[in-house]
């Protein structure tokens, strides 16, 4: 009976591990939300750093412009000479006036070459670690309770980023990476601007997997019985 015990628990593992699945926790992320996720940079002189990624304020504001109150939730991965940051919602919007400063960008990634030798050629940034994904597609929800995407968007420009680590093969919208290859070097003292969402994740198990277990056990429980009284 321990070796039926043995094989049905091996079968539970074998299960749950096919059935592991992400599902979205949270669709608005901001700066403050990404601690763990890791920024790699790569350098002009073939080096390369990577920092994780930390909180700096969790504060709302509170001048009731949404907006403009959520640059308070901030984060950021800083190197010895760079960093990444974000201030506000990823999902990234306009002020209109009404709801933060008119023309102004909020929940933009900025990234910084502060002052070293080698110009930074590109980036790399994997969520995977800290559950936080990328969500590439506008306009509809794909993935259950991720809301709308946005594919990355060079705002000083027409820089593309490759997505990598896809989630789930079931939706093409969410991906554990992003690439981006920098058309001009950013040089000391540049600053480079993009746009992309993330969602939050967290994983779960199929219920079945449970199921599946006892229901190997009673079967082979019921086989030994059988054997038994014959």
């Amino acid at each position: 009976m321990l070796k039926q015990v043995i094989f049905g628990i091996g079968l539970l593992a074998l299960s749950s591990a096919a059935n592991a699945a992400f599902i979205v926790s949270k669709a608005k992320i901001t700066g403050a939300d990404m601690t763990g996720l890791s920024v790699t940079v790569n350098f002009s002189d073939n080096s390369s750093e990577t920092a994780l990624w930390m909180t700096t304020s969790d504060t709302l504001g509170t001048s009731g412009r949404l907006l403009d109150d959520e640059e308070g939730l901030a984060g950021g991965a800083f190197g010895s000479f760079w960093n990444l940051t974000v201030a506000g919602n990823t999902d990234f919007n306009f002020g209109n006036g009404n709801n933060g400063t008119a023309g102004a960008f909020y929940g933009d990634w900025v990234l910084q070459n502060e002052g070293t030798d080698a110009a930074i050629t590109s980036f790399v940034i994997n969520g995977e670690a800290a559950g936080i994904a990328f969500d590439i597609i506008p306009i509809i929800d794909v993935t259950p309770d991720s809301s709308v995407g946005r594919p990355f968007d060079s705002l000083l420009g027409e820089i593309e980023g490759s997505h990598s680590g896809q989630v789930n093969p079931e939706f093409d919208d969410l991906f554990w990476q992003l690439d981006v290859n920098l058309v001009n070097q950013l040089e000391e003292g540049g600053t480079y601007f993009f746009a992309s969402d993330t969602d939050g994740l967290v994983e779960v198990s199929a219920p079945a997997s449970i199921g599946l277990f006892f229901a190997t056990l009673v079967l082979l429980a019921n086989r030994r019985r059988s054997a038994v009284t014959r």
